[in-house]
């Protein structure tokens, strides 16, 4: 599955975690259709990649000046997420 979302904002969080508790749901997020490079928040890496490990809030994006609207997307690579909500900084 996946998530498109329209924001303009320096952060986007997500809440998400695995139901079981136990398994690992890998995912992959974008900007605007490319890696977010050096917008990546502290849960993904520079490629967009990363791992859902535990119900928490999860950094994706935390992009640099100028802050303008973007298109954000998440894609699960494998099942058994769970996600709640957006927040943003």
């Amino acid at each position: 599955g996946r998530i498109l979302h329209r924001f303009r904002a320096r952060d986007l969080h997500l809440v998400m975690g695995a139901p079981r508790g136990e398994s690992l749901v890998r995912f992959r997020v974008s900007i605007d259709g490319q890696p977010p490079g050096a917008a990546h928040g502290l849960d993904v890496d520079e490629g967009g990649n990363g791992t859902v490990v535990e119900q928490r809030l999860y950094q994706l994006i935390r992009q640099p000046k100028p802050i303008v609207d973007r298109q954000f997307e998440i894609e699960f690579l494998d099942v058994g997420v769970e996600t709640f909500a957006f927040t943003f900084g």
